[in-house]
């Protein structure tokens, strides 16, 4: 009896890098498809533009099981839905990749490019190349410019068809065990229990049986890829320890304490109270010391200026005086020497006037310089 596999489907995220990155041209397709067969049983006629060095075939086909076997000898099959090809063949043209072609997925790069492509109808113009594929099969014309490659390689049949490489992840979704129990591994799967639990960066943690602490944790279904060693948050509170692929420890996360709004908000409006009249004061005192550094210089110009004045007027006063004295003084003296002339009464008479005249001149000098004060 034919044993049946695992079957898991082919998952690719539009807002990363996952995708077809190249097309490889091979001698036997994972597809199973080539230019010139459907498939083993069913023969078609091989589709080529000769003279335009042209290859026309599918590249993925919607729901076709494709075998798989790994490092380990664990067998299993994989497919691409319709909407997934559908994804892939917009994002390799988007990213512009039609020129990412090699030989048996090496590193021998082919001078090649996707001429067209798209998605299959029913009808569809594949049919004039001969094909009958299901609707949603990506379709490719491949211009090879290499002619060594197309005489040696493509005329020499040594390659048949696409296989394209694929940057993507899987997701379970049949899991059976071989009834030849040849294979171990599918059967520990059976009898099992497959879980994941989520850290908080949205990525699945994978283990069997219970989440207890020992049990290996992977990150991906196939649990072929261990999780690496350290702490992960998990989605609900949970932290785990994980040491050499296993858990070591699992932490329950603490909620932090948050302090109650409305105490917050009586201090900060209480601390805000104090700053407004603070600041008030202190620009009720800004604007008195702005408006005394302005008019201090001035009043100080001023009394400086009428100290002068006065002083200016007292020190004429004072000369004025001496100057009357000094002439009352000389003019007695003369009066004097004036009136020991005998007999002279006209010259008393004019020396008074004179003395009469000299007072009322000083006495005139005197109120002009007091009219300053």
């Amino acid at each position: 009896m034919e044993k049946k596999l695992p079957l898991y489907k082919i998952k690719v995220n539009p807002n990363d890098e996952s995708g077809v990155y190249a097309v490889s041209l091979v001698d036997e397709p994972a597809i199973e498809e080539n230019w010139i067969k459907l498939s083993k049983q069913v023969e078609m006629s091989f589709s080529v533009d000769k003279d335009k060095q042209l290859l026309y075939g599918p590249m993925l086909i919607p729901n076709k099981m494709i075998y798989r076997r790994d490092e380990n000898g664990y067998e299993y099959n994989i497919m691409f839905e319709k909407e997934t090809i559908e994804l892939i063949a917009e994002k390799f043209n988007k990213n512009k990749l039609n020129d990412q072609f090699n030989f048996q997925h090496s590193d021998q790069k082919v001078e090649a490019f996707l001429k067209e492509n798209w998605l299959t109808e029913n009808p569809d113009k594949s049919q004039k190349y001969g094909y009958e594929l299901p609707e949603g099969t990506w379709f490719g014309a491949v211009k090879v410019e290499d002619e060594d490659f197309w005489k040696n390689k493509v005329k020499g049949e040594e390659v048949k068809g696409f296989s394209v490489e694929i940057l993507a992840g899987t997701e379970l979704v049949e899991l059976s065990i071989n009834n030849n129990k040849s294979n171990k591994k599918e059967e520990e799967m059976e009898k099992t229990k497959l879980a994941n639990v989520m850290r908080t960066d949205g990525v699945a943690v994978y283990y069997e049986g219970d989440f207890v602490v020992g049990v290996e944790v992977f990150l991906d279904e196939e649990m072929t890829q261990p999780a690496p060693e350290g702490e992960h948050e998990l989605e609900g509170g949970l932290k785990i320890v994980v040491e050499e692929g296993k858990v070591s420890e699992i932490i329950e996360v603490e909620e932090e304490e948050v302090e109650e709004p409305v105490s917050e908000e009586l201090e900060t409006e209480e601390t805000t109270e104090e700053l407004e009249t603070e600041e008030v004061v202190e620009e009720k005192l800004s604007f008195e010391e702005q408006v005394l550094n302005i008019v201090q210089p001035l009043l100080d110009q001023v009394i400086t200026q009428n100290s002068e004045i006065m002083n200016k007027i007292t020190e004429m006063e004072a000369n004025i005086a001496k100057e009357r004295e000094e002439e009352m003084s000389e003019l007695k003296s003369q009066v004097e020497k004036l009136s020991k002339m005998a007999g002279d009464v006209s010259i008393t008479k004019k020396t008074d006037d004179r003395k009469v005249k000299v007072e009322e001149e000083l006495s005139e000098r005197i109120n002009i310089f007091r009219k300053f004060r």
